[in-house]
C-alpha cells in the first residue's frame, strides 16, 4: 500500500513538472461589434473582448460568432494563429454589418457615399463594418440623410413631401387628413394590429429557425437546414412588415 502511494505521488509530481514546463502565451480578441462568442480549438472561451487568454505555445484555431453561434443569420470569422511563448497575440476583427431601412413612401432610392444601392424596403448585409452616410430620396419628397455608425441597425424614414406637392402624392403615400374628420382612423387600427401580429410571428418563426438549426447541428439532417432557412426568411419578412406598420402608424400620428 505504501509502495503504491509512493508511485502515485511520483507520477503526480511528474505530471505537475510536465505541466509547468509547457511554454505558454496569451491571446487578446476584440471584435466589432462587441459581445461575440469566441471559441478556441472548439472550446468556448467567452464573449469579446477577451483579455489575455492563456494558451500553450503553437498553433490554435480561433472562431468568433456574433451575436452567437446559434444565430442562423449571424456573422462569423475563423483564423489560425501561432502563439509564441511569453508573448501576447492580438486579434481585432470586424464581423460584418446588417442595415435595414424602411421608408414612407416605399420605393425610395438608397445611396451610400454617392453609390446607388437599391430601393426601400432595403436590407444590406456586408462582411465588413459599415460607417458613412446614406441618402434616402424619392421624386416629390425631401431627401433624408442617415448616418450609419452601427453594425446592426434598423431605420424607418418618413419622407416629407415638397411644398405644393400634396396633391400629387403617389398612391402608396398616406396623405394628411385635411377635413378634420375621423374617417381615416381605421388606418391606425390596421397598422397597430398588423404591427403586433407581425411582431409575434417574427419572434415565433425565429424561434422555429433556431430550434431547427440546433437539431441540424446534432443530426446533420439537410431537411433541418432547409427548414431553418425557410423559417428564417419568414421571420425576416414578418419583422420587415412590423417595421413598415410602425412607420405607417408613426407617420399618421405625426400628420395629426
Amino acid at each position: 500500500m505504501i509502495r503504491r502511494l509512493i508511485i502515485l505521488i511520483s507520477c503526480a509530481g511528474r505530471l505537475v513538472g510536465q505541466e509547468s514546463s509547457i511554454e505558454k502565451g496569451w491571446v487578446v480578441v476584440e471584435t466589432v461589434p462587441r459581445g461575440a462568442d469566441v471559441y478556441i480549438d472548439s472550446q468556448f472561451c467567452g464573449k469579446t473582448p477577451i483579455e489575455r487568454f492563456t494558451l500553450a505555445a503553437g498553433k490554435h484555431v480561433v472562431c468568433a460568432f456574433v451575436p452567437s453561434l446559434a444565430s442562423w443569420n449571424g456573422f462569423s470569422k475563423t483564423d489560425t494563429i501561432t502563439i509564441v511563448a511569453n508573448q501576447e497575440t492580438k486579434l481585432k476583427w470586424e464581423l460584418g454589418a446588417l442595415v435595414v431601412i424602411n421608408s414612407i413612401p416605399s420605393g425610395s432610392s438608397i445611396q451610400f457615399d454617392g453609390r446607388p444601392l437599391g430601393v426601400t424596403p432595403f436590407v444590406l448585409r456586408t462582411s465588413e463594418a459599415l460607417k458613412g452616410e446614406m441618402l434616402v430620396q424619392k421624386e416629390g419628397f425631401q431627401a433624408a440623410r442617415l448616418e450609419i455608425d452601427d453594425t446592426r441597425s434598423l431605420h424607418v424614414v418618413l419622407l416629407k413631401p415638397l411644398n405644393g406637392q400634396n396633391e400629387n402624392l403617389s398612391p402608396d403615400v398616406l396623405g394628411p387628413i385635411t377635413n378634420g374628420e375621423t374617417s381615416g382612423q381605421w388606418i391606425h387600427y390596421v397598422a397597430g394590429a398588423t404591427m403586433i401580429a407581425s411582431g409575434f410571428f417574427a419572434a415565433y418563426f425565429k424561434e422555429q429557425a433556431n430550434t431547427n438549426f440546433r437539431e441540424y447541428q446534432s443530426s446533420q439532417d439537410p431537411a433541418r437546414l432547409d427548414a431553418t432557412g425557410k423559417f428564417d426568411r419568414l421571420s425576416g419578412f414578418s419583422f420587415t412588415l412590423m417595421q413598415f406598420s410602425f412607420g405607417v402608424l408613426a407617420y399618421k400620428l405625426l400628420l395629426e
